[in-house]
């Protein structure tokens, strides 16, 4: 799979790669992230776990996380876990489940933890869209209060720090 990923890098704007290897591959987690030039992102690797996130970090397994609030299984686990993973310098994005609803919590856990991303899948069906548009009311809000809004942009690593 190595083999097949480096070639690609190089030829295509691929900005990350998420879960490219078996959660229990850790050898080629490792080694890819070596040289690895995009995000590099542990879904079923991390599982939204801290003790997942600590021995990718001493492995240097990869370089940001997903963060689902259903895997860890409370809010208050999954905001400690992306603290800790933003401690780390890595890069954290919240993400809908398959056959997830219209209830767009996670719109608001991307914009609070400052992640500057967000994974809701194309905008296609209504439990999509629904979390979109409340990316959209969510920046009225603030405008509205007179806060800034930032875009993060290629930036979103550092998203927490702005």
């Amino acid at each position: 799979m190595m083999q097949l990923y480096q070639p690609l890098l190089q030829k295509y704007p691929i900005d990350l790669l998420e879960d490219p290897f078996a959660e229990e591959d850790w050898k080629s987690w490792e080694e890819f992230n070596k040289d690895c030039p995009v995000e590099f992102v542990g879904d079923d690797l991390l599982v939204t776990n801290t003790e997942y996130v600590q021995v990718a970090d001493e492995k240097k397994a990869c370089n940001t996380m997903l963060l689902k609030i259903s895997q860890i299984g409370t809010v208050s686990g999954a905001i400690e876990v992306a603290n800790m993973a933003h401690g780390l310098g890595w890069g954290v994005f919240v993400s809908h489940r398959s056959g997830d609803t219209t209830y767009d919590f996670i719109s608001d856990m991307a914009v609070g933890l400052r992640t500057g991303h967000i994974k809701s899948g194309v905008p296609c069906r209504r439990e999509r869209v629904a979390k979109y548009n409340r990316l959209v009311d969510i920046e009225a809000e603030l405008l509205g209060n007179g806060e800034q809004c930032l875009y993060a942009g290629s930036n979103f690593r550092t998203a927490f720090n702005q």
